[in-house]
């Protein structure tokens, strides 16, 4: 990703590969001068930052660069009411802005997640370097034990001429995690399964990872199906495939969380229900709305007590 800003030397993030979810994690300190217009409010106009996002073939940008491929640009004016002006080094909880090929065309290429810190002050100095103040340091990881059941594949079509012979996963484990952590995972893969376009693998992947405790920040899992060819030897891509990890983690969390509520609502229906049941009696409101096995077996294990 790059930024363009009104002539100046480019400022750009490093090259994230192999991943259409690509997580950065990284602060640019950019010079943008605002302009105080002359009019009765003093109104200060700030120019809107120009992201260009790129597909890189080199590691290296751009700009000229004929082997790199342009995706898309967001234009984001700042002279509005969302951005607020900052007296320290503080940034702002990011935003996500749509990409697009023009300002014409409405159709978005994908999505971009970005925050700013903007000091109220032309010659503001900031009181440490963008690595001290990024926002890596703003959010919170907390490890998280992941299991896959992988069942299998199917309806295979090999990218050339040699039908599909033995075809495999890979799970690309450092797509969940900043890529300044990259070097700490290793990624995973099944073994090649049984031949053709219909392989079932019956494989259990298990991981532990870092991610991020705020859903805003969820990451989506790379991965990609490959074949295997002269005994290995040629691994050609057959397509890829992406797990929405970190949005599969918050409906869990969110799940427990609403099953923890249920179960305590249901302990306290029933301790209502075994203070106000006595042998013999009807049922009474307390336990109306349950099974009738359940209220059976309740007053069962009330009478049992008594």
């Amino acid at each position: 990703m790059a930024f363009e800003n009104r002539g100046r030397p480019n400022n750009q993030t490093d090259v994230v590969k192999e991943n259409l979810n690509p997580p950065f994690y990284t602060t640019l300190e950019i010079n943008n001068e605002s302009i105080r217009l002359k009019n009765k409010e003093n109104t200060r106009f700030i120019p809107p930052f120009v992201l260009d996002v790129f597909d890189s073939d080199n590691d290296s940008y751009v700009g000229n660069d004929q082997k790199s491929t342009f995706l898309g640009r967001t234009v984001i004016g700042l002279d509005d009411d969302k951005f607020r002006f900052s007296k320290d080094d503080s940034i702002l909880n990011p935003r996500w802005y749509p990409l697009q090929v023009s300002l014409d065309n409405k159709d978005k290429q994908g999505e971009i997640l970005v925050s700013f810190s903007i000091p109220d002050e032309n010659d503001y100095e900031y009181k440490n370097t963008p690595a001290q103040t990024g926002i890596l340091k703003m959010v919170k990881f907390q490890e998280q034990h992941v299991s896959i059941n992988v069942l299998g594949l199917r309806n295979l079509v090999s990218t050339g001429i040699i039908p599909v012979k033995k075809s495999f996963i890979q799970f690309n484990i450092g797509s969940l995690i900043p890529p300044q952590w990259g070097t700490s995972v290793t990624n995973i893969r099944t073994l090649p399964g049984a031949p053709g376009p219909n392989p079932t693998l019956n494989t259990l992947i298990d991981f532990k990872v870092p991610l991020p405790s705020n859903k805003l920040f969820s990451p989506v899992l790379a991965c990609g199906v490959y074949d295997s060819l002269m005994k290995g030897k040629i691994q050609p891509m057959i397509g890829t495939f992406i797990i929405p990890m970190g949005q599969l983690m918050h409906q869990l969390l969110e799940k427990r969380v609403q099953d923890q509520t249920d179960f305590e609502e249901i302990i306290m229906r029933l301790k209502a229900i075994l203070q106000e049941t006595e042998p013999g009696s009807h049922y009474t409101d307390a336990n109306k709305n349950l099974p009738r096995a359940v209220r059976e077996k309740i007053l069962r294990q009330k009478l049992s007590i008594q």
